[in-house]
C-alpha cells in the first residue's frame, strides 16, 4: 500500500520551508534550520541529549589562536624576568651584607681590640714612692714603667691597629690572625712532623703508636695552626713589599749569646713585631720544631735589636726580656748550657754576675753555711722596667738550679732575688688615684715576692731547713694580699680608663691566682708534715687552692678536670678520709682516679675503636666476633 503524509504534516513543512526562505538573506546559520532537523529526525534521536556542534580547532580564526599563544608566552617571559630580578637583587643584598659584616668585623678590630702600646706613661708629674727605697720621686723623671714595651703589638705602635706599611691584604690577614686566637675557641688538632692529616686517620695512627709503645704525635690547638698561616702570608706579604727583614742565622755560628762587641743592625719595627708574634705563637704550639724556630726567632730580634752604643734602660729591659725568652725555650728543648749562658747574659745588661754572689752577711739559719749570700750591688738605681726584667731573670735562674738539683745554687740566688723588695709596701688605694701604671708595678712585684718565697721554702724544706713553713705562710699571706687588689680585675686596668694596661692586668690576675693556690697548697702540705698537724686547716687550705685554680680557668669546681686541680682535690679527699669523712665528687660522673672528661672520652674512642677493628679482622672466627659485639654492647 502507498503510505499517504497527512495533509496538515506537509503543511507545516512548507511553512517552515518558507521561513526558511525568507530568513536566508539576513542570517547564514538561521535557527530554523535547527529546529527543522530535529523535528524530521525525532523518531530516531528523540530519547538523546542536544550537544551543540563543536567546531574544530582550524575552523578558528586564524588571529584568535596566536593571540591565546602569544599571552601565555609573554606571561612566562615576564615571570622570569621577575624571577631572575629578584635572585639578582637578593644575591646583590647578601653580597653587600656579607661584605659589610666582613668589613666591619675588621673594623672593630683594628679599632677596638688593637690599642696603641703607648699611652701610659704619659708624663705626669705626680709624686709616687719608689720601689726600692721607699722615698718619694718624680715621676716624670725616673720611673718609666714601660708596661708597653711588654705587649706584643701588632705593627700599628702607639698609633694601634695594623701598619699601614703592610698593604691591604696584609693587614687583613694580620687581623684575621688576631681574630683566628681570640674568636677561633675549638679543640685540638693534631700535628705530626711530616704534615697535616685527617683527625680519622691520626686517630688510628696514635692506637697503633699505644700499642707499639711510640709516643703519639703531639697535639696543637687549631687556633694557633691557624694563626701561623695567617703570619706566614703577613710575612710573605711584607718581604714582597720590600719591608726589610733581619738575616738567619748561620748554621756555624756557636751556640750561646752573641758578642757583646757587635752592634746590632737597625731592625724595622714593623718586622719586629711580625717575627714577635710569629714566635710567641710558636711557643704557644710547643712541639720541638716549633721550640727551636722560636728560639731562632727570637735569636734574630735580640741580635737585631741590640742597641747602638749607648743604651736605653728600656731598650736593656728589652733585652733582657728576650734573652729569658730564649734561655727558656733552650731548657725547654734541652739545651741546658746554652740556657744558663743565655741568663748570664741577660743579666749583665743590669750589671749583674751570678758569681758576684758573696757571703759577707753572716746568718744563722743558713744550712749551706754561716753566712747569707747577698749581690754587691744597689738595685735602687734600676727603673721599673728594669727592675721586673732584672727579678724576673732571677726567678729562671733559681727555678732552672732548682729544677737541676742544685739546690745551693737555687738558695744563693733566691736569697740575692728577695733583696730586689722593698721592706714596706705603699698601699694601692693611694697609688691608684695618682698613675694606676704604679699599682700595677707594686703588685707585680708583690706577685713575684711571694713566688720566690714560695721557691725558697720548697728549697728550704727540701734541705731540712727548719725555716720553710714560716717561709710558706708568710708567701701565702703576701699572695692573699695580693689577689685582694688584683681579684676582680680593677676597673682602672680596663678600657677605656687604659688600654694598654688592659693585657698586663690581666695576666698579672691569672698570676695572683695560680701562686696563691700553689702557695695554700704548699702550706698545706708543710702543716701536714709537722708532728701535730691540724687536718682541718689543711684540709681548708687544699681545698681553697682547687677553689683558686678553678677560678684562674675560667669554670667552675663542676666543669674543671684538668691542670693542677686534680692533684689539689685529690690531697682534699685525702685529708677529709683521715679525719673520718667523705666528700661528694664535684660532679655526677667524676671518675674515682681523678681523670679528665678529655681523658675518658679518648678512653671510649679508643675501646670503640679497637672494638670497630676487631669486627672486620678476617683472623676472627664468627664466634669470636659475635662475643666481642655481645660485651661491647653489654
Amino acid at each position: 500500500m502507498r503510505q499517504t503524509i497527512p495533509v496538515s504534516a506537509l503543511k507545516s513543512s512548507l511553512r517552515l520551508v518558507r521561513i526558511q526562505s525568507a530568513t536566508s538573506r539576513s542570517a547564514p546559520f538561521p535557527p530554523c534550520t535547527f529546529t527543522l532537523l530535529r523535528r524530521l529526525t525525532s523518531s530516531s534521536t528523540r530519547s538523546a541529549a542536544y550537544r551543540p556542534p563543536v567546531l574544530p580547532e582550524a575552523d578558528l580564526p586564524l588571529g584568535a589562536v596566536d593571540s591565546g599563544r602569544s599571552e601565555r608566552i609573554e606571561r612566562v617571559k615576564i615571570g622570569l624576568r621577575l624571577f631572575v630580578r629578584y635572585c639578582g637583587w637578593g644575591l646583590v643584598i647578601v653580597a653587600i651584607g656579607l661584605g659589610g659584616l666582613f668589613e666591619g668585623a675588621h673594623l672593630y678590630v683594628e679599632k677596638y681590640k688593637l690599642p696603641p702600646v703607648g699611652d701610659v706613661d704619659s708624663g705626669s708629674t705626680s709624686r709616687l714612692r719608689s720601689s726600692t727605697t721607699g722615698e718619694n720621686v718624680d715621676e716624670s723623671s725616673s720611673t718609666d714603667y714601660g708596661w708597653e714595651d711588654e705587649m706584643l703589638s701588632w705593627t700599628g705602635g702607639s698609633t694601634g691597629g695594623t701598619s699601614p706599611r703592610l698593604g691591604h691584604r696584609a693587614r687583613h690577614a694580620l687581623r684575621a690572625a688576631w681574630m683566628s686566637t681570640h674568636w677561633n675557641r675549638t679543640n685540638q688538632a693534631t700535628l705530626a712532623e711530616q704534615g697535616w692529616f685527617e683527625p680519622d686517620f691520626m686517630l688510628l695512627k696514635r692506637l697503633q703508636a699505644e700499642e707499639a709503645n711510640a709516643p703519639p704525635p703531639m697535639l696543637v690547638e687549631q687556633s694557633a695552626l691557624s694563626m701561623d698561616k695567617y703570619l706566614n702570608t703577613v710575612i710573605q706579604m711584607a718581604k714582597s713589599n720590600g719591608l726589610s727583614f733581619p738575616p738567619e742565622l748561620s748554621v756555624t755560628r756557636p751556640p750561646g749569646p752573641p758578642d757583646s762587641t757587635k752592634e746590632g743592625s737597625m731592625c724595622d719595627p714593623v718586622v719586629r713585631d711580625l717575627l714577635l708574634l710569629k714566635a710567641s705563637n710558636l711557643e704557644r704550639m710547643a712541639t720541638k720544631t716549633a721550640l727551636v724556630d722560636a728560639k731562632e726567632i727570637y735569636e734574630r730580634v735580640l741580635i737585631a735589636t741590640i742597641p747602638r752604643g749607648t743604651s736605653t734602660s728600656r731598650q736593656d729591659a728589652r733585652s733582657m726580656r728576650l734573652a729569658k725568652k730564649v734561655g727558656g725555650l733552650c731548657e725547654r728543648i734541652g739545651a741546658d748550657k746554652e740556657a744558663s749562658q743565655w741568663f748570664d747574659w741577660g743579666l749583665t745588661r743590669a750589671g749583674i754576675h751570678l758569681n758576684s754572689l758573696s757571703s759577707s752577711a753572716p746568718s744563722s739559719s743558713s744550712w749551706f753555711g754561716s753566712s747569707t749570700p747577698r749581690l754587691s750591688f744597689d738595685p735602687s738605681g734600676l727603673s721599673p722596667a728594669m727592675l721586673r726584667a732584672t727579678i724576673s731573670l732571677l726567678t729562671s735562674v733559681e727555678s732552672y738550679h732548682a729544677t737541676h738539683a742544685q739546690l745551693e745554687a737555687a738558695w744563693n740566688v733566691q736569697s740575692a732575688a728577695l733583696s730586689f723588695f722593698p721592706q714596706r709596701w705603699q698601699t694601692n688605694s693611694a697609688l691608684e688615684q695618682d698613675n694606676a701604671a704604679a699599682a700595677l708595678h707594686q703588685s707585680w712585684l708583690q706577685s713575684y715576692q711571694a713566688t720566690l718565697q714560695l721557691h725558697h721554702a720548697s728549697v728550704a724544706h727540701a734541705i731540712k731547713n727548719k725555716s720553710a713553713l714560716s717561709i710558706a705562710e708568710e708567701a701565702s699571706s703576701l699572695a692573699e694580699q695580693n689577689l685582694k687588689v688584683m681579684d676582680p680585675v680593677p676597673s682602672f686596668y680596663q678600657p677605656p680608663e687604659s688600654s694598654a694596661l688592659t693585657e698586663p692586668a690581666r695576666q698579672l690576675h691569672r698570676d695572683a691566682l695560680l701562686v696563691a693556690a700553689e702557695s695554700s697548697f704548699t702550706l698545706g702540705r708543710l702543716l701536714e708534715t709537722t708532728r701535730q698537724p691540724d687536718l682541718s686547716k689543711v684540709a681548708d687550705l687544699f681545698h681553697r687552692a682547687a677553689e683558686l685554680d678553678a677560678k684562674q680557668s675560667g669554670r667552675t669546681e663542676e666543669t674543671v678536670t684538668g691542670g693542677e686541680w686534680h692533684k689539689y682535690w685529690r690531697n682534699y679527699v685525702r685529708v677529709k678520709a683521715l679525719m673520718g669523712e667523705t666528700v661528694e665528687p664535684p660532679f655526677k660522673d667524676f671518675d674515682t682516679d681523678f681523670k679528665g672528661r678529655d681523658e675518658m672520652a679518648m678512653d671510649v674512642i679508643r675501646s670503640v675503636t679497637r672494638k670497630f677493628i676487631n669486627w672486620f679482622e678476617p683472623s676472627r672466627e664468627t664466634g669470636q666476633a659475635g662475643g666481642s659485639a655481645s660485651q661491647s654492647r653489654a
